[in-house]
């Protein structure tokens, strides 16, 4: 089973014009952690997801500066799913969070995402 996007990251916000927080925060920010999730983010992007759409992703680290993401969108009655998987360097995470987004979009079809839309 995969986890909602970003599902277990930990988010801070901070005024964007307070430089000082921010650079406390920034501290204790984990870079692997932040490029995984901007991988998941990505494929969310794409395909307009919300927290009430059905949309799950897994960005994982895997050898040396491998990503590996995991996507997948479904039927909220969950009679079809659709799953998409990238691998590439930790450095291309947003671009494969994309591809692998517009994949789904394309496989589960427009008329998927227009009946989401009205459901929520």
């Amino acid at each position: 089973m995969l986890p909602a996007v970003a599902q277990g990251a930990i988010g801070i916000e901070v005024r964007a014009d307070d430089a000082r927080t921010y650079a406390y925060v920034r501290a204790l920010n984990d870079t692997l952690t932040e490029r995984r999730v901007t991988a998941e983010r990505a494929c969310l992007e794409v395909l307009d997801g919300s927290c009430r759409t059905p949309i799950a992703a897994l960005a994982e680290a895997v050898e040396g500066d491998r990503l590996r993401l995991r996507a997948l969108v479904a039927e909220p009655n969950g009679r079809a799913a659709w799953r998409a998987s990238r691998e590439g360097v930790l450095s291309d995470g947003v671009a494969l969070g994309r591809d692998a987004g517009a994949e789904l979009r394309s496989a589960a079809g427009e008329a998927f995402f227009e009946r989401l839309a009205d459901l929520f």
